[in-house]
């Protein structure tokens, strides 16, 4: 650049200028940073509702194994052999 065209630049209000693009851009930058962390914060949460969901449905499904088997011992206790038509979900059956 010619001295010319960079004075021209500089002088004619062009450090206020230059001054006011460099704080847009770094604004928008943190801006966008921010909206990152946000984004990564909200995915967190989420993430943490669904574990809290799974372990509340496990502990659910704990539970009624736990009391067909006790119904099925009773029954069992006292001649009756328990009959069904439940199948076990082939998703269950790989777990195990």
């Amino acid at each position: 650049m010619s001295p010319e065209v960079l004075a021209a630049f500089l002088g004619g209000g062009g450090i206020a200028s230059l001054a006011a693009w460099t704080k847009v851009w770094q604004d928008r930058r943190s801006a966008a940073a921010q909206e990152q962390r946000d984004m990564r914060e909200e995915q967190e949460n989420a993430l943490n509702q669904l574990r809290r969901y799974v372990r509340e449905l496990e502990e659910l499904l704990r539970f009624y194994r736990e009391s067909s088997i006790d119904y099925s011992v009773q029954l069992r206790s006292h001649g009756i052999e328990p009959q069904t038509t439940a199948r076990m979900p082939p998703s269950l059956l790989q777990q195990e």
